[in-house]
């Protein structure tokens, strides 16, 4: 990659932050050179597995996916997944509303 001098000076100085989002693993290859991470959209759609009756649900956070508002997916399915490494004590309870 050519990067522009004034890129380089700039974080050589220390006044420049390099900032990746999450497109940057887009790129990234596993050990076997063919696996790839998966995509916000599909790794959220293998999370909706994982709700049990997801009947009711699904169909919220499938919309939300098709949108592109993976956060607020994420959050619904975060709460609706049992027995992750929630930090239970410390967490407050609050009831989550689908529209």
């Amino acid at each position: 990659m050519n990067w522009p001098r004034a890129l380089i000076t700039e974080l050589a100085a220390r006044r420049c932050i390099i900032f990746l989002g999450s497109g940057a693993s887009a790129a990234c290859l596993a050990i076997d050179n063919i696996k790839r991470p998966p995509t916000w959209n599909a790794f959220l759609q293998n999370l909706i597995a994982l709700i049990p009756g997801r009947g009711t649900h699904q169909p919220i956070i499938t919309d939300l996916i098709d949108k592109e508002k993976y956060l607020e997916a994420a959050e619904i399915i975060y709460e609706l997944i049992p027995n992750l490494d929630k930090p239970e004590p410390k967490r407050q309870k609050r009831k989550v509303e689908f529209f």
